[in-house]
Parts: C-alpha cells; structure tokens; sequence
C-alpha cells in the first residue's frame, strides 16, 4: 500500500508556529524598520495597522515575485526595489524560525525564567514526533508532501536518524561537490524550504548534510562566486517549472498521487492560488487506478459545518470522490495524534509565543 500524506500551516500550528493569515502578526517590529515595512504601509496599510489579515504572507510575496518578473513599478516602487524588499520580507519570515526552531528540540530542565516556552515548544514537539515516527513505522510506504517552509518533519526524519530526500540533486554546503538527502523517506516540499539554499545563477541547490535546521545564509556558490538565496518558493498563478529542482518535484508529486491508495491531508485548504499544486494532484488523480476504492482522509479544526463541507466537497472534486465517502476529523491535528497514539499526549499545554 502507498499512503500519501499532505502536510499545510495547520499541521505545524500546535508547535507553536504560525498559520499564513497570522505570519504579520509575528514580524518583529523595530525602529529602524526593514524596507518591507513602509512598502506595506503604503501599498496594505490595513495589513499593518492590523485592520485586514488580507493578504497573506504568501499573497505579499507571489505578488512581488511577478512585479519584479515583468518588470513593473508598484506606486514608486521599481523592480530594483521589489528585490529588496523581498530579500526583507524573507529575513523577517526567518527570524520567526530562528526563534522558535533551536528551541523544539531542546527541554530546559531550570532555565530561571529566561526562556520558558522553550518547556512548551519541547512538550509540543514531542507529540508530533511520536505521532510521525508511529506513523511510517506503520507503513514504510508513507511518503509526504508538505507545503511548509518549516522543518518540523524534517527534524524529526533527522533526529531519528532515518535517511531522506527532497527528490531532486542536493549539495551539502560545507562541500559542494558532494550530494547529500539522496535516498530514504521522500519529502516532497514544492514551496522551498527555510533549510535550503539556491545558487542565483547556476541553480543548484544546497542544505547542511549534518543537520536539518536552518535557515542558512551569507553562503556563496563556490562554482559561481554568488549568493545563495533561501529556497522559498511562493504559490503564485504562473510558477515557473523551467527550474529543474521544481519540476523535479512537480513530477514526482503527481506521480505518487497516482500510485495512492490513501491520502492524508492534515490542516491543509488548498487554496485558489496554490494553482500548480491543484495541477499536480489533478494529473496524479487521473492516472490513479483505485478509484473509488482511494480513502481519502481530512483533518483539520473547523468548527462551521459550511466550512467543513467546502472542504470535503473540494476534495472530493480533486480526488474524484463523493464528500460522503471522504473520513474528516475536524477537531485538530493534536486531538486527532492523541486518540491514535501508543503513548498519550497533553492536548491543551499552554500556548508558545515567540
């Protein structure tokens, strides 16, 4: 049997990390404020003063990403700026990991108050970790496809010591010539992630091969003598597939989709923009020989039965299922790990903040 699980913002949320309508609201705010800040003043004002939580993190960057693509001026904003401003908006995104990653890993025995959610991220974490390791000892079929930039599941592939793969060529960063992440559990991230770096010029990809935490920066390509920007790749309408890392695994997610006999989507919406994904399961759906016979799984925390029938009948559209044969669990993603559990879990420890 081949188990497909989908991993979006909800499945990391009860690790203290933010879903995508909430990343603002974690920005560090400074004096000297960074240039995202006064292009989001003029052009989203509601955003920042806290009005709207439209758009999203991802919105502000797709948008960007084509602006400076067709070489457009936003207000007094040239394309020039537009990259500054990204390289911003990315630095801020990052801070949240940098704050919170070297803490999941990590319980503080007596830590005199200097660092008390580093307790509850640890308790958190904890849970995920055992439901994830529980889970591919079940099926050593189990592979992912995760649409976070974060690193939760890759740390716990890491700390496990299991081999995995993002499914296309990696370079380890402290020696570029040599590949890194080629076999084991494949883990399928089509919007980048924080731990992975990008060559401008030569697009070749690297990450630390003895670590799984990041983000990585102020690395140069030693072929290229350029800097490495931190793979994130936002959902826009026209994602480019000319990158051969992209449309690496473009091609493998819709190749597993078709193989599936179970699908698992765990706090992910699939939303209008994510256009490319839709693309990938729908190509994957159509060569699928289950048919009727593919469970489909949902879990997420909607509490508005409208809301939790939108999403059942929008699954159910994509993985040619009626909504009625769909199995959801709309209570959480932690409620859901802790009534499947061999050992139980907390379900209501206090709340992290970073």
């Amino acid at each position: 049997m081949s188990k497909v699980v989908i991993l979006g913002a909800g499945s990391s949320k009860d690790c203290s990390l933010p879903l995508g309508n909430e990343v603002f609201e974690y920005f560090p705010k400074h004096y000297d404020s960074p240039p995202w800040y006064g292009f989001m003043n003029k052009v989203f004002p509601q955003c920042v003063t806290g009005v709207s939580k439209y758009p999203t993190f991802e919105v502000v960057l797709s948008l960007i990403e084509n602006w400076i693509r067709n070489g457009q001026t936003i207000g007094h904003y040239r394309p020039s700026d537009l990259e500054n401003i990204r390289r911003s908006l990315i630095r801020s995104f990052l801070k949240i990991f940098n704050d919170i990653c070297p803490w999941i890993d990590l319980q503080l025995v007596d830590n005199d108050g200097l660092m008390p959610e580093a307790d509850v991220m640890h308790e958190n974490f904890e849970w995920y970790q055992k439901f994830f390791n529980q889970l591919i000892n079940k099926s050593r079929d189990t592979i992912f496809i995760s649409m976070n930039y974060d690193v939760l599941l890759d740390n716990v592939l890491f700390k496990t010591e299991r081999n995995f793969t993002y499914g296309f060529d990696i370079y380890d960063l402290a020696n570029q010539n040599e590949g890194c992440r080629e076999s084991g559990v494949l883990l399928l991230k089509p919007h980048g992630s924080i731990n992975l770096v990008q060559c401008p010029k030569c697009k070749k990809v690297f990450t630390f091969k003895n670590s799984s935490l990041g983000p990585v920066s102020n690395y140069t390509c030693g072929r290229c003598d350029e800097y490495l920007n931190v793979l994130i790749i936002p959902p826009t309408f026209n994602k480019s597939v000319e990158d051969k890392s992209y449309a690496a695994i473009h091609k493998k997610i819709f190749e597993e989709i078709s193989k599936a006999d179970e699908i698992l989507i765990i706090g992910y919406s699939l939303p209008d923009y994510d256009l490319n994904i839709l693309q990938a399961f729908k190509e994957g759906t159509a060569k699928n020989q289950n048919g009727s016979k593919l469970k489909v799984e949902i879990i997420d925390k909607i509490n508005n039965e409208k809301e939790q029938l939108k999403l059942k009948e929008k699954y159910g559209s994509i993985f040619n299922c009626t909504a009625d044969k769909i199995i959801c669990h709309f209570e959480g993603f932690k409620k859901y790990t802790a009534e499947r559990l061999i050992f139980p879990v907390e379900l209501n420890p206090p709340v992290a903040k970073c």
